[in-house]
This record gives structure tokens, C-alpha cells and sequence, in this order.
């Protein structure tokens, strides 16, 4: 399974820019960053080095960050229009070969989502990742395995998809997975990872250095939180090295199986 690690611009403040020899990055195997991000020019400048990079050996995976860029805004359709439009000039001009359909669903409903996609393909000229939400119905979910190598299934970070509903979710994988289509479980690193046929999966999880300057560690195939002494104070560009450097473990541990 592959983990692609997100958010990376999430450290910027932080951390060595891509282009030095820290280790981390040398070790890094794949990443995700979302376009609304990578459109501000402080955050595309730190991290188009590692697209370029990772881009090169499908191991970098691009969120067209739809969602990001609405949320908590009133967003007109034509405002989308434009926004659906760099993102096409983006992929087109750096090659991008894996990237998320925009994720609309929730403010402008499926049959826009639907509209944007063909759009983003014709002028491409590749297919994107689409991502299936419960709120498209299971037929969807058979015809997009019909139509498409590669799809995400989206709605965990939300809980839209509860716990009481992973068996199901999981029978849409174990669909999909004996059709040879490659599913990515958008946003899950959840502790029974391991129990899912995901293809591939990402988090942005690291960055708890960044908002709670909490340290993590990797040890027997997992993720655990290391608790701070009383008092402690965090010291943030040696928590945000470390959780990085600790996810990379996890990265590669979890690479294969």
C-alpha cells in the first residue's frame, strides 16, 4: 500500500526547503499537495522541487483543493470556472500525472462535479482520480470502476463514511480491487489500516507538530503520540523534522504491503 504524504507546505515555516540535502527529503517516497496551496506562490515555491521530483515516477498525487479553496467562503459558479481553469493550466504545464477530480459535491451537488471533470479531462487530455462519495449510491460507484484504472473514495475525514458503515465501504474496495481498478482512501491512516485493500491511502497526520507541537514515533509498524513532560515547551523545527521523518518510516514499512 502506498502512503502519500500530505500537506507538506504545512511545514514550511519549519523545515529546510526541498531543495537542501536534509535527509527527510531524500527519503521521502510520495506525497500529495492540494493546488489551492500550491497556487499561493510562498507555498509553490517551497515545494515545487519535490513535485517535480516525485512527479516524474507517479509518486506524487495532486488535490485539486476545491474544497479547501470554498470552504468558509461564498463561492459563485463563475469564481469555480476560474478556479477550474488554473488548475487545468497547472497539470498541463508541469505534466501532472495523477490528480484528483474537483470535489464539489457538497456545495455545487454531483452533476456539476460531473461537468468539471469532463471539462478538466478534455483539456488534460488524461484521466483524473474521481472521488466517490456515499451520497452518489453504489450504481456510481460500479460505473466509475467501469470507466476508470485509478479512484478515490472520500467522506472519512468528514465522517461522512461512519465506522459502522467501514465493512460496507470496505466490500466497495474488495469491488473494485477484483476489477483491477486501484482505490485511494482519501484522508485514512486509521489504526486498522492494515485490514483495508486500499491501493493507496494519504494523510496529512504529521503536521500534529504544527498544530499541537506533539511529537510522534514510529515503532512496531505503528504510529504513536510521545507525550510531553509537564512544562515542556514545544520546540516546533525539531517536532516537525522528527514526525516527518518518523511518517517516512511508516512510509516505507506500509510500501508493498
Amino acid at each position: 500500500m502506498k502512503l502519500f504524504i500530505s500537506s507538506i507546505e504545512l511545514g514550511m515555516s519549519y523545515l529546510k526547503p526541498v531543495d537542501t540535502d536534509a535527509l527527510y527529503w531524500q527519503k521521502l517516497k510520495y506525497s500529495l499537495s492540494s493546488f489551492a496551496f500550491i497556487k499561493k506562490k510562498t507555498y509553490g515555491d517551497f515545494i515545487m522541487p519535490l513535485i517535480e521530483k516525485a512527479n516524474q515516477n507517479n509518486n506524487f498525487m495532486l488535490d485539486s483543493g476545491a474544497f479547501s479553496f470554498m470552504n468558509g467562503k461564498q463561492i459563485s459558479k463563475k469564481d469555480m470556472d476560474y478556479y477550474v481553469d488554473e488548475y487545468i493550466d497547472f497539470i498541463n504545464a508541469h505534466n501532472i500525472n495523477l490528480f484528483i477530480e474537483a470535489d464539489i459535491d457538497a456545495i455545487f451537488g454531483y452533476d456539476a462535479a460531473l461537468q468539471y471533470r469532463k471539462k478538466i479531462e478534455s483539456s488534460t487530455g488524461k484521466q483524473c482520480i474521481p472521488v466517490w462519495h456515499k451520497s452518489r449510491g453504489i450504481q456510481a460507484w460500479k460505473d466509475t470502476c467501469e470507466e476508470y484504472s485509478y479512484i478515490a473514495i472520500g467522506g472519512f475525514v468528514m465522517k461522512e463514511i461512519k465506522p459502522s458503515e467501514f465493512e460496507q465501504a470496505k466490500k466497495l474496495v474488495r469491488y473494485a480491487r477484483k476489477r483491477g481498478v486501484k482505490v485511494h482512501g482519501l484522508g485514512y491512516t486509521r489504526s486498522d489500516l492494515g485490514s483495508w485493500p486500499f491501493y493507496s491511502v494519504d494523510s496529512s497526520s504529521w503536521g500534529v507538530g504544527h498544530r499541537f507541537g506533539t511529537a510522534v514515533q514510529f515503532k512496531e509498524g505503528k504510529i504513536r503520540s510521545v507525550p510531553r513532560k509537564n512544562n515542556q515547551r514545544a520546540k516546533y523545527i525539531e517536532i516537525m523534522e522528527n514526525n516527518l521523518t518518523e511518517w517516512i518510516k511508516y512510509q516505507h514499512y506500509i510500501d508493498g504491503k
